[in-house]
C-alpha cells in the first residue's frame, strides 16, 4: 500500500500542507504533538482548550482537529 505524506521542504509544499489544529491542555502533549506533526509536513496549530479551540475554527479552516 502506498502511503502518501503532505510535501515538505519548500515554500509551496508548505501552503498546500494539511493544517491541523492540536487541542489539548496539557502544554507538553501540544508540543510533543506539534513537533512531531510539523516534522512530517503538516502545518500545525495548537489550542489549550475547547473555547480557544472553537474560536481559532471560526478564523482558520482545518484538516484535522486532534
Amino acid at each position: 500500500m502506498d502511503e502518501q505524506r503532505p510535501s515538505t521542504g519548500t515554500v509551496s509544499g508548505a501552503a498546500d500542507a494539511p493544517r491541523i489544529l492540536v487541542v489539548d491542555d496539557e502544554p507538553v502533549i501540544r508540543e510533543v504533538l506539534s513537533d512531531l506533526l510539523t516534522s512530517q509536513g503538516y502545518v500545525v496549530q495548537t489550542a489549550e482548550n475547547g473555547a480557544v479551540a472553537l474560536q481559532e475554527l471560526m478564523q482558520n479552516p482545518y484538516n484535522l482537529v486532534l
